[in-house]
């Protein structure tokens, strides 16, 4: 999927599992300390400059993209 940060909530019944929600960001920035904050901005710098890379060589992120547009 084409973006640094993503959470997906799935929710467990007994019969199923179901979507709860997609968070396209993260959150409860004033729970987290300084270390931890500044781990969290690396490691969503990291994710980026990836995506980035991938994006300028042309990556196609296939799976997605049926998901998303079917096939």
């Amino acid at each position: 999927m084409p973006t640094p940060f993503l959470i997906i909530d799935f929710l467990a019944s007994q019969d199923s599992i179901y979507f709860g929600e997609i968070t396209p960001r993260p959150g409860h920035f004033h729970e987290f300390n300084s270390n931890v904050d500044s781990l969290l901005g690396n490691s969503f710098i990291a994710a980026r400059t990836r995506l980035i890379s991938d994006l300028m060589e042309g990556k196609k992120f296939e799976t997605f993209n049926e998901l998303r547009f079917g096939k």
